[in-house]
């Protein structure tokens, strides 16, 4: 199993700092799955799938943890992906994937 963690700071001014913290995992080069927090705004969770070298299906759903998130109208956001790397030769680079 890889871990891939990451950090994510923006500074904008007359804006509040945005911190985001992320943990993903890939499984027998196949299943990916992680998590996300964005400091003070939502979480994150998704879930893939290697289907081919080439092609990645996944899932994500995003909650907002202001206000806003527990309002009726926003029950969070649910999101298909779906990746192509159009390039099949990657000549010599180690690690061509997420990880």
């Amino acid at each position: 199993m890889l871990f891939k963690p990451a950090l994510l700071t923006k500074v904008v001014r007359g804006a509040p700092l945005q911190i985001d913290l992320s943990a993903t995992f890939l499984y027998n080069q196949k299943f990916s799955f992680g998590a996300a927090y964005r400091w003070d705004a939502a979480i994150s969770a998704l879930v893939g799938f290697q289907v081919t070298d080439q092609l990645m299906l996944g899932m994500a759903y995003d909650k907002e943890t202001t206000d806003l998130g527990s309002t009726r109208f926003n029950d969070g956001s649910f999101e298909i992906f779906i990746r192509y790397e159009l390039l099949k030769n990657f000549g010599n680079l180690v690690s061509p994937r997420f990880f």
